[in-house]
């Protein structure tokens, strides 16, 4: 029976002795029936792929699959396991199943590697109709792991949604530490996204396929608008507020550093309203993390930004920022 199957490889305290005898009887055994039992739970998926049941227990027993492999072993199943994953997604989008796409999203995040960024492009929409529909369902965890998902696949596609959806963990979930810094690494890679979008646009305009030859701050302020990017200085805001919050969690300083340092090359108002109204929580992230590579790498190149394109917000402070490194 498939289900049973499943379960059983799903609980890790029932897999381990099965792998540990297959090791001591063979060379590579314990490998060899991973191998196996991912193959038939796989095949077992496409066969059975209406059951949101199964579509559970078998997305839950790959997870564990996936833990119980070595480095080689992970980089074996991650690609296949996690088109599996969105498989399972996609098919069971529409239905109000909680607990299957809580597993289906953990699932991707655990397994996720560079190598899975090609997959269906119906997963970014899956991803964010979870977060829009279920918000009130998802517990922390998940919408980390949500959050992760977005972070690997750095689509330009809804690009502005992407970003809400980190505003939204920094504006009310603030107590969730952690979360926080997921939700500030995710949009740091979605700032980078809106970044290429603004260099292609101006390559584009100057080189005569666009009807103005010009892409000044003004053009370049309208091109975002269009596409929802926040430009009121709420984001710059909401990451200046977590870091007051925090200011003794280093990885969180890193994450806030390095959107600070993502958001600045969007647009000159981005850069000066971190340069002039959050500099305080910037310098106070020197100051606790002086040896933190991530603070200092961020800061400095926030810093040279500043003196490249507007050095009339180049302050002594700022120039004192980088000798306290």
């Amino acid at each position: 029976d498939v289900l049973e199957f499943s379960a059983r490889v799903a609980k890790l305290e029932t897999l381990a002795p099965n792998l540990q005898q297959h090791e001591e009887e063979e060379v590579n055994g314990a490998n060899k029936m991973m191998t196996a039992y991912a193959a038939l739970l796989l095949d077992s998926l496409q066969q059975y792929k209406d059951s949101s049941v199964l579509g559970l227990w078998i997305v839950e027993a790959l997870t564990t699959l996936f833990h119980a492999g070595g480095a080689d072993q992970q980089a074996e199943f991650s690609v296949p396991f996690f088109h599996a994953f969105v498989d399972v997604g996609l098919t069971f989008q529409s239905d109000d199943l909680p607990n299957l796409h809580m597993r289906v999203l953990q699932g991707l995040a655990e397994v996720a590697s560079p190598d899975c960024r090609l997959c269906d492009p119906g997963l970014l929409d899956y991803v964010l109709d979870q977060l829009d529909q279920n918000r009130n369902k998802l517990n922390t965890l998940t919408t980390e792991h949500a959050l992760a998902v977005l972070c690997m696949l750095r689509s330009p596609n809804r690009v502005n949604e992407q970003l809400r959806h980190c505003l939204l963990v920094l504006r009310g979930l603030k107590s969730e530490e952690h979360l926080c810094t997921r939700a500030m690494v995710t949009a740091a890679e979605l700032y980078t996204v809106v970044d290429r979008l603004v260099a292609k646009e101006r390559q584009s305009r100057e080189q005569g396929n666009f009807y103005s030859s010009t892409f000044d701050d003004a053009a370049q302020s309208a091109f975002l608008a269009e596409r929802g990017i926040p430009q009121s200085g709420v984001d710059v805001r909401l990451v200046a507020t977590v870091m007051d919050l925090y200011p003794q969690n280093r990885k969180l300083a890193g994450a806030a550093t390095r959107t600070f340092a993502a958001m600045a090359k969007i647009t000159s108002k981005h850069l000066q309203d971190i340069i002039s109204g959050e500099i305080r929580p910037i310098s106070n992230a020197l100051h606790e993390h002086a040896r933190s590579r991530s603070v200092n790498l961020h800061i400095a190149e926030l810093i040279h930004l500043t003196a490249q394109t507007r050095p009339d917000l180049i302050s002594d402070g700022l120039i004192i920022m980088p000798c306290k490194s």
